[in-house]
């Protein structure tokens, strides 16, 4: 199964896109979190997802990777339809800065 996944990937393991990657990882293009239109986009996105399926809040890997921005206007844009919805950002580094109440409720 490995091995089909890895056949289906657009590129062989020494061809590299032309485009700037997420984390290093060539199978995800690096977004512009700072355009209105992106941000636009994952914020609909988090608000569906809570409003449609009652999810309790996101899980959001890789966060220091995202500028802060982004975060407060997803934070905004989820409490918006639930207030209690709960926003866990994965940071590595110190956390005191994610966790001044305008971006995460909680680092891991």
């Amino acid at each position: 199964m490995l091995q089909k996944a890895i056949k289906n990937q657009p590129f062989g393991d020494n061809i590299y896109p032309s485009y700037a990657c997420f984390a290093y990882e060539r199978m995800m293009p690096k977004l512009n979190t700072e355009n209105p239109e992106v941000r636009e986009y994952f914020c609909k996105v988090g608000q569906y997802w809570v409003k449609e399926f009652g999810i309790d809040g996101w899980r959001l890997d890789v966060a220091s990777e995202i500028d802060d921005g982004f975060w407060r206007a997803f934070r905004k844009s989820v409490k918006s339809v639930n207030p209690d919805a709960i926003l866990i950002g994965e940071v590595w580094e110190s956390a005191g800065h994610w966790l001044q109440g305008d971006i995460f409720d909680s680092t891991l």
